[in-house]
């Protein structure tokens, strides 16, 4: 059983999961950008060309895939690939064909092909968590620019629409941190108990 949170930077990923973890005694596991861009030489924050932002894309879901299939279950985690979809195309404008070849253009499209159907075959909850009024600015975020977290908040979102049917997911718009640890908790609670009675009813069939 794997569960991710998904949104913008500052909507409260890692806190939330972390607390929810803790009240169920399941798995956190932290999926930091930044510590992974600068395991492989990237600043996730700084200025990119389109080319090492693609690059850095790429190392991000590989690491990420990786981190994830070794951890033990059930197992909560505080980004998606569909994060890495805002990531990518929060960068991309009207001409970014200008600075892209063809087939890097092509990559991106594989790219968020390839990040959905990853969420869509790891994971059995996705939560996507939306902004809050307030935003703190830390070194390893994005600058205090509420227009590009809007951005890539409704990227993340709308790729929603794309796996809708597949996966199940959520979005959660309540602001409250206690009201969302309420919500998260009891959906997890009830999906994983959900989990549970189809495995047994499934070995009792056999």
């Amino acid at each position: 059983m794997l569960f991710g949170l998904t949104g913008s930077a500052g909507t409260g990923k890692t806190t939330l999961a972390k607390r929810v973890a803790e009240d169920l005694g399941i798995e956190y596991m932290p999926a930091s950008v930044s510590e992974t861009a600068r395991k492989h030489g990237f600043n996730s924050v700084g200025v990119l060309n389109l080319q090492d932002r693609i690059k850095l894309q790429e190392k991000l879901l590989e690491d990420h895939v990786e981190m994830i299939c070794r951890a033990n279950r059930p197992l909560i985690v505080d980004r998606t690939p569909i994060d890495f979809i805002g990531y990518m195309m929060g960068e991309l404008d009207m001409h970014s064909h200008m600075r892209l070849t063809p087939e890097e253009i092509a990559w991106v499209e594989d790219y968020k092909r390839l990040c959905l159907e990853t969420t869509v075959k790891l994971y059995d909850y996705v939560f996507i968590l939306s902004q809050l009024d307030s935003y703190e600015i830390k070194e390893t975020r994005p600058a205090d620019n509420r227009a590009y977290q809007t951005h890539t908040q409704l990227i993340m979102q709308g790729c929603t629409s794309e796996i809708h049917g597949r996966l199940n997911y959520m979005v959660i718009r309540n602001q409250d941190l206690h009201t969302r640890e309420e919500i998260l908790h009891n959906t997890l609670v009830q999906r994983m108990d959900d989990i549970s009675k189809e495995r047994a009813s499934s070995a009792h069939i056999h």
